[in-house]
């Protein structure tokens, strides 16, 4: 009995070790399914699309269906032919974003380009790859994300065509933070202050202020800005050469989201030619061109003043 038993022991051991193999076994692959569901309702939720290539490219193994979505396309053929994908792209980029995959492979897939629409628009798509790695750190697959860019490029454009009305724009822009510190100028405000973007920028508009106004002229600037109304007047200011101009300047409070006063714009105009231009057709009309005397048009409005004063004090 006791050679049974000691022949019987090893089986059972062996049986035992078996089935705790079994037992880790089945716990794993009972861990596998639950991480593959976890990530198949993450993945079938979420409004970008997530897909899974071999590394070579030779078949997809995982792509979500939110790409029937975005693409308006079947994710049938996908599968076993990954760059059918690029058959929705947009002629303009379809040519770089292949040299792009076939130079680097799905790995190099980090892009932002338009994909053809069924009834015939576009769509602005970006998509970001990732290295998938084995337990021995190789990389074996290929993970992306891909999801729709179109309000970005919108907002892209929108600021690419503001900035270019600015630049273009005849008039001086000058822009300020809060504290007066000046964040940006166009060309023409350059032009009108004979200093340079670099010169400007992170400086203040004191540097341009001639000295010829008097303090509560800003007083009373200061004081309707930061109400949040805007101030427009005749600025007399200095270039960098050292000329005196004069500035016709509109200054408008910019308020952020919540209301808040963030930045200030200002609209200026140079009109120093125009008021010289005025000054001499007033010399015209006053004085007698070959003698430099006073004309008859003089004469005839000093006599009213000297009329009009001499009334109003037989009055008193």
């Amino acid at each position: 009995v006791k050679g049974r038993w000691q022949r019987l022991v090893p089986a059972v051991e062996r049986e035992l070790a078996e089935m705790a193999v079994h037992q880790e076994r089945r716990r794993l692959d009972q861990a596998l399914r639950e991480s593959e569901e976890r990530l198949r309702q993450l993945t079938e939720n979420i409004q970008q699309i997530f897909w899974l290539i071999e590394l070579d490219g030779s078949r997809m193994i995982y792509l979500s269906p939110s790409f029937e979505t975005l693409w308006e396309r079947s994710r049938e053929g996908i599968m076993e032919r990954p760059m059918r994908l690029l058959e929705a792209v947009d002629p303009e980029d379809y040519e770089t974003l292949e040299a792009s995959i076939q130079a680097g492979g799905w790995l190099a897939f980090n892009a932002d380009y338009r994909v053809v629409l069924a009834d015939g628009g576009r769509r602005w798509i970006h998509t970001r790859s990732f290295p998938v790695r084995n337990h021995q750190g190789e990389i074996y697959r290929v993970a992306g994300i891909s999801q729709e860019s179109s309000e970005y490029h919108r907002l892209l454009e929108r600021s690419t065509t503001l900035t270019r009305a600015l630049e273009q724009t005849a008039d001086g822009v000058m822009i300020t933070d809060r504290q007066g510190v000046i964040v940006y100028v166009n060309a023409a405000f350059e032009t009108i202050s004979g200093y340079g973007r670099d010169e400007l920028i992170g400086n203040r508009p004191q540097l341009m202020q001639s000295g010829l106004q008097e303090r509560h002229f800003y007083t009373r600037l200061w004081s309707n800005l930061l109400s949040g109304l805007p101030f427009t007047d005749l600025f007399v200011n200095r270039r960098k050469d050292g000329d005196l101009y004069y500035e016709e300047q509109t200054i408008t409070p910019v308020r952020g989201e919540r209301g808040e006063i963030t930045h200030f714009v200002a609209i200026a105009k140079d009109i120093t030619d125009q008021l010289r231009t005025r000054e001499k057709l007033r010399h015209l009309i006053h004085y007698d061109t070959a003698t430099g005397l006073a004309s008859r048009v003089l004469l005839i409005d000093r006599l009213e003043q000297a009329v009009e004063l001499y009334e109003t004090m037989c009055v008193r």
